[in-house]
């Protein structure tokens, strides 16, 4: 299983390095020594609600490999789940510059703003998950809750309706385009 890809002419399966035609176990370079154990303890962390300390591990992390967007997007999930929104937001900026196709970034980029109610942005956001991966129906629901806040019902109704097609049970999304048909 193949865990990270740095574009190199390697890959990680499993935390080894494999040359690229998979064909052999090459010898794992210095730094991914170092990284790779940090890396994921400040995910463990983060998994189990320790914040702060997962924070301090990713930031260690980030002196290792100060391009890896994972580590600014997990970083950012952490300081989002300590209600640390300014701190979230640059991280999921930071990781959606390194990987603009970053579904996860988007979304909780948009939820970020969204809790401090830039709901326009936060609509935008969702705009561009739902580009990458119009199969994303939290996408469609969370754009649906900012367009309520902005009192475009229409729109709204239209994105809980695409949430709903994409899963058939979500009942939040069935209760939140029964509002907004309510309030149109």
């Amino acid at each position: 299983q193949l865990v990270m890809d740095l574009g190199q002419q390697f890959c990680f399966r499993k935390g080894r390095r494999w040359s690229a035609d998979g064909q052999g176990l090459l010898a794992q370079p210095p730094f991914l020594q170092e990284f790779l154990p940090v890396f994921h303890r400040g995910l463990e962390l983060i998994q189990g609600q320790k914040y702060e300390e997962g924070i301090d591990y990713l930031n260690r992390a980030l002196e290792t490999d100060p391009k890896n967007g994972r580590i600014y997007f997990n970083r950012g999930f952490a300081y989002y789940s300590l209600k640390k929104y300014d701190e979230a937001l640059a991280d999921f900026l930071q990781s959606q510059k390194i990987n603009p196709s970053d579904t996860m970034s988007l979304l909780y980029s948009g939820l970020t703003k969204y809790y401090k109610n830039d709901f326009q942005g936060a609509m935008e956001d969702y705009s561009k998950a739902i580009q990458n991966s119009n199969r994303f129906s939290k996408a469609y629901y969370n754009r649906g809750i900012a367009r309520g806040q902005l009192k475009d019902y229409k729109g709204a109704i239209e994105d809980f309706t695409n949430s709903i097609k994409l899963d058939p049970y979500y009942p939040e999304a069935y209760y939140n385009r029964g509002l907004a048909t309510f309030l149109l």
